[in-house]
This record gives structure tokens, C-alpha cells and sequence, in this order.
């Protein structure tokens, strides 16, 4: 699935800016003129009941809304040096006495050297300024206020402007972290000024990184500006605080990033726009003012004294806040959602109800008892992120609820999942029908969006090891993982034909042969779904992406396949009909296009081809938001999907307007009620095979399994079977007796990076991202006692070693973001094989990637060469083959391109030369 592919062009600082201090509120008459507040120095900003201990360790601080610093979102400002990266987190927050800073600081590079000549403070540092203004705020105005904290641990600094002094009677505490830093502060407000407000002024802030590495005082690094080198006065990124009359009832729980008002609470307070324009678009009873284009704050008004207030920006909803009534609040969403007519209560004895009754007989007296309404509530899938109320499952008979890439539970652990799960589930069951949910996920290499779970190698490492029975006992093993946290339904397996390595899904494809994708995709189907769906340990599998996502030209995501009909079906159908054979019973269409059509509105393919033709009795889902690619107005979109024979609409988001467009639709006859019927025949048959009305909780009898020893040794066996020897010169296998092995790349210790994308994240992670073992781990373990192993990122300076593992290759990535067109190494790959050449050393590569790279020039230069692929978590299964426990046999599954210029080279096309061919593989 494509889930969280909107999140990509998220600007965090910005959105998060405004979460930090946007108050709830009534909406508020720019014609009206405001009171003056007089104010003991701030607002309060931060619960009464809520403490904040300075001790650095960051422990209680998930309660305040975040600002994040994104480096790739910033402009350098006031530097010479462009090459610093500053990542984070900084959080800031007042009650009547104090400021309190909370800042989890990600740097690339070491804490260095001199601030300014003066050494007024020492190192890099933070800086936060505050200031009012009228009209667009100006650093260093004359009436602002600077905060500068020192990151360095021993010289905790706090310098404020413009005072031109020390904070002295602070509390700061700065720890060092793996990664960067952590630092806890608390400032008194004296040091702030003394302030008389008016109602709904704006209070500015900004957050900068300062650094600056040479004594002359030239500032370096990522400032958080906008504009040239010699002018910082107007920021890049900024948050406004809107003044408010009371916050002593305000609350800031925080749930996976979002500030979330308690629902059972009253708030009032004042939201002034004074002349002033929102950063964003603003809605008020579906009229909208268009201003920066980024997002949008949503007043729906209830009446004159309730209105909630959201925040959507790039179609995800980060802030929440309810005031005013809560009843009147849940009337309102009834009236969003065109006041349905009420129905009778449904028997307890209804015949649906009835396990013993086929479930062709219970899907179709269920059906007789639905509205219109709750057939399209059941067609409607949102992502968990994007729920407004749980309520809301029940309300509108939601069919399906999903977690997208990221759309974790607060706490990542399988135990939080399970609850999760859960609680939705019994927020379902509570409508007229008691229908239960669905529940999706991409578990696409084992359930990866679990931290702890067995991570297992990528299809493409699976498609070199081209063992069926080795595939469904993966995805058997993947299905009692995800099982145990209770969700129902895989997004898997990936069943594309990758043609084009530039394409970044490629890993997610077995193979570009179609017999070979057919075979190993339908084993997957088979290792999901079990003999019987009823079983507690088996999960709905989807195969995806329904047609042809690996044949776009130019290897380009969600492009467009250019091919008659007959070779469409021989490379891009194939795989489908096996799986159908395997008993697959949901199928998610493609993002992509055929010949110019998008794939989401091909009725010929969906209704006359894959359901009539291929006799598919199955769920049809669409992708995440894909509808919506679709030309014409939503409406036009939803009608166009559906009719194609879509059954299931992954929204995500947007469940309301997809509900009332689909309700109109039907009521004028545009979507026919027959097809309604068929979809959501479909969608409760699957559910009824998954026993889910009979068991539709979870309990927590499988927990154990997750991440389990047995279930890591099969990834391991994964691994070994899916390596593939590209090279030897007698170098392997090695000695565990060997008295020095040196391991060189920053990737032997990157269990991120030998995950590759889909993995915790979307786009997968950096380091120690889950459990995991790494290669330098399985080094480690491996060797005897008395051989010494060391390590370098750069393998400039090997020692005495006698054989140098280098590893190396790309960073994780997933769909969009991974296509790419020039597939050589990296600069700092090649350096690392150059200076390994250069020692005179015996040195193995391993390479870890998700297609086959250039390597053509690279791989003259080493004794050995083996392509891992993306592994996953249990590098030790590397370590099996390089010391001789287990003899190499992956077979390439995708012909090797000796250049660029010969992408794209496939099996059969008549291309010559590739540097290796499909099928390559040595061993010894």
C-alpha cells in the first residue's frame, strides 16, 4: 500500500509551530473589538497538575506539543557552511512562574569549537526568541526576547537578549545522547519583561540551531531563517501563540503528536484574526480563505456559543480541540453526515447472528437489514491517524480501520498494539449491527511496523532464494506476528513484475520473471491465509497492486505501463491468477496507469477481467487516497472508482465527505444500489470467513510469539538462502580463527539499513531502529574468542588485519522517494571499496540494497562480492555464509545491468551483455 505518501511533503517545523500554542476556541468577530488583558508576565500555557523535572532525560515531557526541526526543511541562513544537519525536537511551555524547554537535538556532526570570539558562550547552541508584534515579526527587534542555551554539557550557558546577560537562578540540565543531545530547562519569567496584552495578539516564536566552528565569529550550520546569508530578520519557520482570557482548564495530553483536548471537558476562549491572516487556509461553515496554501484550520461552528476546531495540514489531521457542548458537538457530526433516519433496533435472534447458517445465508440477511448508510459506512476505510472520534465507527458503520506506515500506538509494542486493536474493535461493535472491523496493515517483510517483531529479508531477497516452501513459512510466521496484536488483514503480498530498477519498489517485487512472481506470491498467499481464515493465527492477505505497478516507464511511481493487451497479460497479469488459484480473497488496485488510464477507473481490468473474467469473488481495496488522483470532482472521482468495481475505499481521511458524495451518488442514480450490494457482499463474506463475528477481540495468547527466537531463526535461514555470491577469488569462506577481521561501513551497524523501507516508518529508519542483529554484530558472534575484530566507517586505516568485510549501499527509502535514475554507488561506497583496494588487504563486500546497482568498475576491485539485499533483522544469517556454516545459493532473481544506460534489461528482451544474467549465482 502507499501508505503515509502524503506525509512526505509534510513541513513539520511550520505545522508543529502552530500546534504549539493554537488555542480552542469561538470563533471570533474581526469587527469586534478586543479587551485588554492585563497578564502576570504570560499566559499560562501548561496544565496545572502537569511537573516538569529538570533532569535531562527528556521522561516527562510527551504531555507538551512538539515543534520538530527537519534539516531538509531548512535554509541556511547567516552561514558559510551549508553541510551542517540539524535534526529534533524542542518543546516549550510557561505557567505563571517559568518557561520551561524541553529540546531533543539530532546532529550530524560533532559539537564543536567557538560560538563567537567573545565566547559569550561556548559550542553550538539553541536559540529561542519571543516577541509581539502587530504586524510580521523581526528578529532581534528591539522588543524581543532571545534565549541562547549552550548544547555543550560542561558549560551550561543561558545567555538572554536584550539584557546582554547570564541567566543565572535557571535550572538546565544538557546530557550528551547517542545522537545529539537532551537538554531540560526552566527560566523564570522575570527575565521575560513585563507585558500588558490585548485580546488576541499574537505572540511570536522562533527556534534556531546555532553553529559556529571558526574564531572569527562566522556563524555555520542550519539557522532557522528565511532569507540571505546577511539577513535573518524574517523566519523560514515560526509559531504563534493566540492570547486567550483563561487557560486553567486547558489539558496537553499528547497522543502519537497530536494535541488532544479531554472530550468530557468545557473550553472557552477567544481566536482573533484582527486583519491578520492564518498561516493556512480557514474554514467556517464550509466557506474557506485561501492563504499560504499548506494546510487547513477548521472552525465548524455548532452554534453561537460551541465549535470545534481542527487542524489539517497536507491532508493530516495533527490537532484536535473540542469546546463548547459535547452533545451539541455529536449532534453536529450527525447533521455533517446528513441526519440519518432512525432504524429499529435488529433482534438478538436475527439469522446473521447464526454461526451455524452458511455465509452466503448470513451475508445475505445482514444485507436485508442495512440502510443505505451503513452499506456505505462499510465501503469506507480510514486511516487510525485520521479518526476524529472512536465514536465515529459505530455512528457511520465503518467497515475498516488501517495503520499506514507510522500510524503507530503511542508506545510501539506489541502489547499496545493488541490494545489498540482492541479498543476500536469494541468501539465497533457498539453499532445497530454489531458489525466488527477490519483491520489492515502493511506487514509486508513480517510485521514491520512493529518494533520488536521479526523483521524478514525483502521479496527480492526471497525472489533469489527461490524456495516456495521458504516463502510461506515467512509469511505463516509473519501471520502469527501480526495475529497476536489482534489486526486482521495484510497488505501483501506485493505480486508486481518489476521491470525498471530505477523503480524504488523493485525490492518489493520477487522478481522481473513472471512464472517466478506467480509461484513464490501465490506460496505467500498461502502462508497468510492458512487452511482456514477462522484460525486465530491467519490473516487476510491482499494481493497488490492490481495491474502492472512494476511496468511503468522509465521505472516511474504510479506511472504509466505502456503495452498491448496480450503483453500487459503475459507480465503483469500472471501473478494475479495464481493467486486467485491460491485462494487470495482481497486484491488492492494500483496507483498507476495502463495505457494512459488510471488503473483506479479501468473498469475492463477490475469488473470484466479480474471479477468476471478471472472469476475473483473476492475484496477489491483501492490505495491510499488513490480515488482522488482520479479527474473531475470528488464526487466525480468516487463515482468513477466504484462503478469500476472498487469495493473498498482506503480514504483515508476524508471519511465524512467520502460518505455523503457516495450517499448522493446512489440517491441519484449515478452508482447503482446493485453495485453497493456487490461491494459490501464482498466485504462482509471476507469477514464472516474471518470468523469475525463469532471473535472479534483478540487476546493476548500469542504476544510471546512476537520477535520470538524460533521465528528470528527462520528470518535467519531467510537470509542465508537469499545471499547471493556474485564474486570469489578464493577469499571465502573465511576462518572464524582468523587473527583480525576488520569490518569497515557505516551499514555493519545500521540495522535500519539492512531493513530498508516499510520497516517502523514508511520510508523505513536509520541505526537501531528494532531489534536486531547487524553484520558487525554477527561478526562478533561468530569469530573465536582470539580473533580480534575492529572497525571504521571509511576502512582508511585497517591495522593488521588480515581480511576486511566492507560493508556497504543504500539507505532506506520506500515508494516516491526511492525512484531514482543514476543507480551507481555512492561516493562514500566507492571510497570505502577504494581505500579497502588500497591497504593490499583481502577484503569481501557486502552489499546491501534494494536492486542491483551499479557495481560494474567497483566489483574488479575486491576479492569477493556478495549481494544481501535488504535482510532484514538477522544479519547473522550473513555471517553463516561468509564463514562457510552455510554455502551460498540465491540465484539472481533480476538480470544484473552493467550501466545505466542499460536499464531497462530484462530476462528474454534481447538485450546482451548485463553484467550478471538472471539466474547468476556462485558458491563453493
Amino acid at each position: 500500500m502507499c501508505a503515509k505518501e502524503f506525509k512526505a511533503g509534510l513541513c513539520f517545523l511550520m505545522i508543529s509551530a502552530v500546534l504549539l500554542l493554537l488555542a480552542a476556541c469561538e470563533p471570533y468577530d474581526p469587527t469586534e473589538q478586543g479587551t485588554d488583558i492585563t497578564l502576570d508576565r504570560f499566559p499560562v500555557l501548561l496544565a496545572e497538575n502537569a511537573t516538569i523535572a529538570v533532569d535531562g532525560d527528556l521522561g516527562d515531557w510527551p504531555r507538551l506539543i512538539p515543534v520538530f526541526l527537519e534539516s531538509d526543511s531548512q535554509v541556511v541562513m547567516g552561514s558559510r557552511d551549508q553541510t551542517q544537519n540539524y535534526s529534533g525536537e524542542v518543546r516549550l511551555f510557561f505557567d505563571k512562574q517559568n518557561c520551561y524547554i524541553a529540546a531533543d537535538i539530532v546532529d550530524t556532526t560533532p559539537f564543536t569549537n567557538i560560538h563567537r570570539q567573545d565566547a559569550i558562550w561556548q559550542g553550538d547552541s539553541l536559540e529561542i526568541y519571543l516577541g509581539f508584534h502587530e504586524e510580521e515579526h523581526r528578529s532581534f527587534d528591539e522588543d524581543d526576547f532571545q534565549l541562547g542555551i549552550s548544547l555543550v554539557q560542561n558549560n551550561q550557558t543561558v545567555w538572554d537578549w536584550p539584557k546582554g546577560q547570564e541567566v543565572t537562578e535557571r535550572e538546565l540540565v544538557v546530557k550528551k545522547s547517542e545522537k545529539g543531545c537532551l537538554l531540560e530547562a526552566k527560566i523564570p519569567l522575570t527575565h521575560f519583561g513585563d507585558f500588558s496584552l490585548h485580546a488576541g495578539e499574537s505572540l511570536w516564536i522562533d527556534f534556531g540551531i546555532n553553529n559556529a566552528v571558526n574564531p572569527q565569529g562566522d556563524r555555520t550550520g542550519q539557522m532557522i531563517w528565511y532569507g540571505n546569508k546577511d539577513n535573518y530578520k524574517q523566519p523560514n519557520s515560526w509559531c504563534r501563540a493566540v492570547l486567550v482570557e483563561d487557560f486553567s482548564t486547558v489539558q496537553h495530553p499528547v497522543v502519537t503528536g497530536s494535541a488532544i483536548m479531554d472530550p468530557d471537558k468545557s473550553y472557552k476562549t477567544h481566536i482573533s484574526y484582527k486583519g491578520e491572516k492564518w498561516m493556512g487556509s480557514v474554514t467556517v461553515n464550509n466557506q474557506s480563505w485561501e492563504t499560504d496554501g499548506w494546510g487547513s484550520i477548521i472552525i465548524s461552528t455548532l452554534d453561537e456559543e460551541n465549535a470545534l476546531l481542527w487542524l489539517k495540514v497536507n491532508e493530516t489531521v495533527y490537532f484536535k480541540r473540542i469546546f463548547g457542548n459535547q452533545q451539541q458537538l455529536r449532534e453536529f457530526y450527525k447533521t455533517a453526515a446528513k441526519q440519518k433516519t432512525t432504524l429499529p433496533p435488529v433482534p438478538d435472534d436475527a439469522p446473521y447472528k447464526d454461526p451455524k447458517l452458511t455465509i452466503e445465508q448470513r451475508v445475505e440477511n445482514l444485507l436485508s437489514y442495512m440502510s443505505l448508510e451503513e452499506k456505505i459506512g462499510q465501503m469506507t476505510q480510514i486511516d487510525k491517524s485520521y479518526l476524529i472520534y472512536p465514536e465515529d465507527l459505530a455512528e457511520y458503520a465503518i467497515g475498516s480501520l488501517l495503520s499506514g506506515g507510522g500510524s503507530a500506538p503511542a508506545s510501539n509494542n506489541p502489547k499496545a498494539w493488541l490494545a489498540m486493536y482492541n479498543a476500536y474493535q469494541e468501539a465497533a461493535l457498539k453499532s445497530r449491527l454489531g458489525i466488527p472491523l477490519i483491520y489492515g496493515i502493511d506487514a509486508v517483510h513480517g510485521h514491520n511496523n512493529v518494533k520488536g517483531a521479526t523483521i524478514f529479508p525483502h521479496h527480492i531477497g526471497l525472489g533469489a532464494a527461490r524456495d516456495p516452501e521458504l516463502v510461506e513459512k515467512v509469511a505463516r510466521i509473519t501471520a502469527i506476528e501480526v495475529s497476536a496484536t489482534g489486526i486482521d488483514w495484510t497488505f501483501g503480498p506485493c505480486i508486481a513484475v518489476p521491470r525498471d530498477e530505477r523503480w524504488g519498489r523493485t525490492y518489493e517485487g520477487f522478481s522481473e520473471d513472471p512464472e517466478l512472481t506467480a509461484l513464490l506470491g501465490s506460496a505467500e498467499v498461502r502462508g497468510f491465509q492458512g487452511a482456514d481464515l477462522k484460525d486465530s493465527t491467519t490473516i487476510l492477505a491482499a494481493a497488490k497492486h492490481f495491474a502492472g505497478d512494476g511496468g511503468t516507464e522509465g521505472g516511474k511511481d504510479q506511472g504509466n505501463v505502456i503495452l498491448n493487451e496480450a503483453e500487459f497479460r503475459e507480465i503483469h497479469l500472471k501473478p494475479y491468477v495464481k493467486a486467485i488459484a491460491a485462494g487470495v480473497d482481497s486484491i488492492m488496485i494500483s496507483f498507476s496507469s495502463w495505457n494512459g488510464e488510471k488503473m483506479h477507473s479501468n473498469k475492463y481490468l477490475i469488473t470484466d477481467v479480474l471479477k468476471n473474467e478471472m472469476n475473483f469473488d473476492g475484496l477489491i481495496l483501492s490505495d491510499w487516497a488513490a480515488v482522488y488522483q482520479l479527474p473531475g470532482t470528488i464526487k466525480d472521482q468516487i463515482e468513477a472508482a466504484v462503478n469500476a468495481g472498487i469495493d473498498m475505499v482506503m480514504v483515508p481521511d476524508k471519511y465524512m465527505d467520502f460518505i455523503n458524495n457516495l450517499t448522493e451518488l446512489v440517491k441519484e442514480n449515478r452508482v447503482s444500489l446493485e453495485r453497493i450490494d456487490d461491494a459490501v457482499r464482498r466485504i462482509l463474506t471476507v469477514k464472516f470467513k474471518l470468523g469475525l463475528f463469532e471473535t472479534p477481540l483478540m487476546d493476548d495468547s500469542l504476544l510471546d510469539k512476537v520477535g520470538s527466537p524460533e521465528h528470528r531463526e527462520i528470518a535467519r535461514e531467510a537470509v542465508r538462502k537469499s545471499l547471493v555470491l556474485l564474486k570469489n577469488q578464493d577469499l571465502l569462506p573465511l576462518s572464524k580463527t582468523v587473527k583480525h577481521v576488520h569490518v569497515a561501513g557505516a551499514l555493519a551497524k545500521n540495522v535500519g539499513a539492512q531493513c530498508g523501507g516499510w520497516t517502523i516508518e514508511w520510508q523505513g529508519g536509520s541505526g537501531y531502529i528494532t531489534t536486531g542483529t547487524t553484520v558487525y554484530d554477527a561478526v562478533l558472534n561468530t569469530v573465536s574468542a582470539e580473533t580480534k575484530v575492529s572497525f571504521s566507517g571509511d576502512a582508511a586505516d585497517p591495522g593488521d588485519a588480515d581480511v576486511i568485510i566492507v560493508v556497504l549501499g543504500e539507505v532506506a527509502y520506500a515508494e516516491m522517494k526511492g525512484d531514482k535514475d543514476d543507480l551507481s554507488l555512492s561516493s562514500y561506497s566507492k571510497t570505502l571499496i577504494a581505500n579497502a583496494e588500497k591497504s593490499g588487504i583481502p577484503f569481501v563486500v557486502i552489499l546491501l540494497s534494494g536492486r542491483p546497482l551499479i557495481i560494474t568498475d567497483e566489483i574488479e576491485l575486491t576479492d569477493a562480492f556478495i549481494a544481501a539485499w535488504l535482510p532484514g533483522t538477522e544479519a547473522q544469517g550473513i555471517a553463516d555464509v561468509l564463514f562457510g556454516d552455510y554455502k551460498p545459493t540465491g540465484k539472481l532473481s533480476y538480470t544484473w545491468p552493467r550501466s545505466n544506460s542499460q536499464i531497462p534489461i530484462n530476462k528474454g528482451d534481447g538485450k546482451r551483455n548485463p553484467l550478471f544474467p538472471f539466474g547468476y549465482g556462485l558458491s563453493y
